[in-house]
C-alpha cells in the first residue's frame, strides 16, 4: 500500500473509478407518500456521492502521481492544483451511509395473527429480545435481517436455535429436527442493480477500509449499543473458534452482491469465510444494451431462511429492483431506502404488503408456518420477474432475444458494408457474443440451483400427510409447483437463446474463415506487386546514397568557410540526439521503471 506526503494511504489505481451520477428529480410510483422522509433521504444520498466524488479525485491524483514523475514534480511545485481528501468526520459519515454499523441495522419485525398484523423496525441490537418471545396473538413472528453470508450471520443464526430461548424441536417439515437437517437453508437471488450505484458502493469500500484511523473510530463504534454485548460475545468465540477476522471491514464485505461474472457457489449453503475473489471493477453487461434496462446489471445475493415453532428468521442483503416493470430505470437510480421500501421494486416489501393485506394467518389451517414459508420462498425464487403489473415491461430471457437480434443484424451489417477494412470491428463483435452467452450460461445454471432447491420443496410438500398440513396441502403443493413451472419456462428460453447465440457464433467463424481465405488471396497479389518494387529499391538506393555522396565539394561547401568535419560534426550530432530521444519516448515506460518503478514498490511492500 502506498503512502502520501500527509501519511494517509492511497488505494489501488484500478479500486478507484471516476465519475459521478444525477440522481432523478421526483420520486418513483407509490413513494410520494413517504413525503419529507424520501425527500430526506434523497438529500442525504446526493450529499455522500459528493464526498465519494472528492474521494475519488484525490486518490486519482495522488495514483496519477505514482505513476507520472512529471505530474508529481508540477504538483510539488504547486503549478497543479492538489485534490484535498475530505475530512475524518466527512469519511466517518460517508461509511456510515453506505456502510451501517451494525448496530444501526434496521431489522424488520412482521407479527401475524388470526385477523391482523402488525410491522415494526427495529435496531438490530434489540434481535435477541424479539427472538425470544412474542405476544399471544401472533401465530408467526417473522424477523428479515439485511445481513449476508458471513461471521455476524452465522453467529446470529446459532442464537436464534441455541441462546435466545431453552432448546427446543422444530417440526418435520422439510425432514427438519434441526437447523442443520432442513436440506434447504439457502439460495441464490438474482436481481437488478444500477451500474453507476453498484460501482460507488466498491468504490466506496475499496477506498474507505485503506485509512487506519477511520477503521478504528469504526470498529470501536460498530456495537456501540448495551444490548450488543451477548452479541459481542457471540461473535467474538465464533471469530476465535474458526480464526476468522472480525473487523468493520470483514463483517461489512459480506453485504456486497456477487457480480454475475463471478461465477455461481459451489456450495450455496456455505455460511462461514471472506471473500478474497472480489472483481472491484464493475463490467457493463450486455443487457445493459436493451432499452428498457440501460446501465442496468444483473447481481447476485444469497436468502437464507430458517425457523422454529412459531418464529421465522431470515437473512439477505440484496438491494436493488427485484421487479422489472416499466419504471425499472427510474427506481434503479433512487436511494437504496426507497428501493427497499417499495412493494414494486423489493419483492420482501411486496410480501408483506400481501400479508398485511390477506389479514394475517387467518386461512393457514393447523400449519401456519410452513405455509408462510414456501409463500416467501416461492415468491421470492421467481424474481426478477414481470408478473406484478401485468407483465408491462419485457422479462430478462425476451430482453436477451432482443439483443440476440441485434447481433445477428450487426454481424449482417459488418459483412454487407466491409467494403473497407475496419479494424478490432470482428474482435469486438465476438467478445460481444462471448459476453452474452456467458451471462446466460451464469443465469440458467443458477436458474438450475433454484430448481433443485424447489424440488425438494415440492418432494417434502408431496410426502405431508393431509392431516399434518390439513387443508393447505394443496394449495402449498401447487404454489411450488407454480413456481418451478414459471422459473422452468424462463430457463428454457434462456436455454434457446444459449442455443441461437451459440448457433450464429459459429456462422459468424465460418463466415469469417471464408473472408480470410479470400483476404489472403488478395494479399499474396498485393505481396508480388511489392516484391517487385521492393527489388527495384534494394537496386537503385546504393546508386543513389554514392551519387549523392561523391556529388558533394569534398574540399568545403560552396559559398562558406566550412569544412567538411564540420558537415558531420553537426549532422552526426543532431542524428544520434534524435536517435536517442526516439528510444526514450519508445521505451519511456521501462526506463521510468528502473528509475523510479522498484522505489515504490519497495514503499509499498513495506507499508
Amino acid at each position: 500500500m502506498a503512502i502520501d506526503d500527509s501519511g494517509r494511504p492511497n488505494a489501488d489505481p484500478e479500486h478507484g473509478s471516476p465519475g459521478s451520477r444525477v440522481l432523478p428529480q421526483g420520486l418513483p410510483m407509490n413513494l410520494d407518500t413517504f413525503g419529507a422522509k424520501a425527500e430526506e433521504w434523497m438529500s442525504g444520498y446526493t450529499k455522500q456521492l459528493q464526498v465519494l466524488d472528492a474521494l475519488r479525485a484525490w486518490n486519482r491524483w495522488n495514483t496519477d502521481c505514482r505513476q507520472s514523475l512529471w505530474r508529481s514534480i508540477l504538483g510539488r511545485l504547486g503549478v497543479c492544483r492538489r485534490p484535498a481528501c475530505p475530512p475524518h468526520p466527512e469519511l466517518f459519515s460517508l461509511a456510515r451511509s453506505f456502510f451501517p454499523l451494525r448496530s444501526d441495522l434496521r431489522v424488520t419485525v412482521f407479527d401475524m395473527g388470526n385477523d391482523r398484523t402488525e410491522r415494526t423496525d427495529v435496531p438490530f441490537a434489540k434481535v435477541r429480545q424479539y427472538l425470544s418471545s412474542k405476544p399471544d396473538w401472533v401465530t408467526i413472528r417473522w424477523m428479515h435481517i439485511p445481513l449476508g453470508n458471513g461471521l455476524l450471520q452465522s453467529s446470529v443464526e446459532d442464537m436464534f436455535f441455541w441462546e435466545s430461548i431453552p432448546r427446543r424441536t422444530a417440526s418435520n417439515f422439510g425432514h427438519a429436527e434441526n437447523k442443520s437437517d432442513w436440506p434447504y437453508l439457502q439460495f441464490d437471488i438474482i436481481n437488478l442493480r444500477g451500474i453507476l450505484e453498484m460501482q460507488e458502493l466498491l468504490d466506496a469500500f475499496c477506498l474507505l477500509r485503506n485509512f487506519p484511523e477511520l477503521a478504528q473510530a469504526l470498529e470501536s463504534a460498530n456495537f456501540y449499543r448495551q444490548e450488543d454485548d451477548t452479541l459481542r460475545g457471540t461473535v467474538n468465540r465464533r471469530a476465535w473458534m474458526y480464526g476468522f477476522n472480525k473487523d468493520f471491514w470483514t463483517l461489512t464485505q459480506s453485504d456486497l452482491s456477487w457480480q454475475l461474472g463471478e461465477g455461481i457457489r459451489a456450495d450455496p449453503r456455505d455460511a462461514e469465510g471472506e471473500r478474497d475473489d472480489f472483481d472491484w471493477k464493475i463490467e457493463e453487461q450486455v443487457l445493459s444494451q436493451h432499452p428498457g434496462f440501460r446501465h442496468a446489471i444483473l447481481a447476485r445475493d444469497s436468502f437464507r431462511a430458517l425457523y422454529r415453532d412459531g418464529f421465522a428468521l431470515t437473512f439477505s442483503a440484496m438491494k436493488g429492483v427485484n421487479c422489472t416493470e416499466r419504471s425499472v430505470l427510474h427506481r434503479l437510480d433512487s436511494p437504496p431506502q426507497l428501493q427497499q421500501k417499495d412493494p414494486d421494486a423489493s419483492v420482501l416489501e411486496f410480501v408483506r404488503n400481501s400479508l398485511y393485506e390477506g389479514l394475517g394467518s387467518q386461512n393457514w389451517g393447523q400449519n401456519p408456518l410452513e405455509h408462510f414459508l414456501i409463500y416467501l420462498i416461492t415468491e421470492i425464487a421467481k424474481t426478477p420477474h414481470n408478473e406484478n403489473l401485468g407483465r408491462n415491461r419485457s422479462s430478462i430471457p425476451e430482453a436477451y432475444q432482443l439483443i440476440i437480434r441485434n447481433l445477428k443484424r450487426r454481424g449482417r451489417q459488418v459483412r454487407r458494408h466491409q467494403t473497407h477494412f475496419r479494424r478490432y470491428e470482428s474482435v469486438e463483435l465476438v467478445r460481444q457474443y462471448v459476453t452474452c452467452m456467458d451471462e446466460i450460461s451464469q443465469l440458467i445454471d443458477s436458474a438450475n440451483q433454484t430448481l433443485d432447491f424447489l424440488e425438494m420443496l415440492r418432494q417434502d410438500c408431496i410426502g405431508l400427510e393431509y392431516s399434518q398440513m390439513g387443508r393447505n396441502v394443496n394449495s402449498s403443493l401447487s404454489r411450488v409447483e407454480s413456481a418451478i413451472d414459471t422459473i422452468r419456462y424462463s430457463n428454457q428460453m434462456m436455454q434457446r437463446n444459449l442455443d441461437e447465440l451459440s448457433s450464429s457464433l459459429n456462422v459468424l467463424f465460418q463466415l469469417r474463415t471464408i473472408e480470410q481465405n479470400e483476404l489472403a488471396i488478395l494479399a499474396e497479389s498485393n505481396n508480388k506487386a511489392i516484391l517487385v518494387f521492393t527489388m527495384v529499391t534494394i537496386i537503385f538506393l546504393p546508386l543513389s546514397f554514392f551519387t549523392s555522396y561523391f556529388g558533394m565539394n569534398l574540399k568545403g561547401f560552396a559559398s562558406t568557410t566550412r569544412t567538411e568535419g564540420y558537415f558531420w560534426s553537426v549532422g552526426g550530432t543532431a542524428t544520434v540526439c534524435i536517435v536517442v530521444i526516439t528510444i526514450i519516448f519508445g521505451f519511456r515506460r521501462r526506463f521510468w521503471w528502473w528509475l523510479w518503478g522498484r522505489h515504490w514498490q519497495d514503499r509499498r511492500g513495506m507499508s
